[in-house]
C-alpha cells in the first residue's frame, strides 16, 4: 500500500529500506498506544479503530506524536498521572526497541 502511495514500482534497496523503517516506525506508534493503561485511553482507542473502518488513518506515524497525543488525552478521570505514566511506558518501550535491534 504505501509503495503505490509513493508510487514506487521499480523500487531501490534505498526506497525499500525507507519505506520499511517508516512501516515499523508506525507499528511501533501503534504498539505504544496499545500498551497504555486500557482503562484510560479505551474511549481514545475506541474512536481511532472506529476512524479506520469509516477508511480513516488516525492513528499518529510516530511514537513521538503518539506520545504528545496521549500527553494532551482528557478522560472523565482527569490526568493526574497521566505524564509520569506515558513517560514510563515510553521509556520501557524505548529499552524493549533497543533490546530487539
Amino acid at each position: 500500500m504505501i509503495l503505490l502511495k509513493e508510487n514506487l514500482t521499480n523500487q531501490s534497496k534505498e526506497q525499500l529500506e525507507k519505506v520499511l523503517d517508516t512501516v515499523k516506525e508506525d507499528h511501533h506508534a501503534i504498539m505504544f498506544l496499545y500498551k497504555m493503561d486500557k482503562q484510560k485511553y479505551s474511549k481514545l482507542l475506541e474512536e481511532m479503530e472506529n476512524d479506520i473502518l469509516q477508511k480513516k488513518d488516525p492513528f499518529p506515524k510516530t511514537v513521538s506524536n503518539m506520545y504528545r497525543v496521549l500527553a494532551g488525552w482528557k478522560n472523565r478521570y482527569g490526568n493526574r498521572y497521566s505524564q509520569k505514566m506515558i513517560r514510563w511506558h515510553l521509556l520501557q518501550h524505548l529499552v524493549k526497541g533497543l533490546k530487539m535491534a
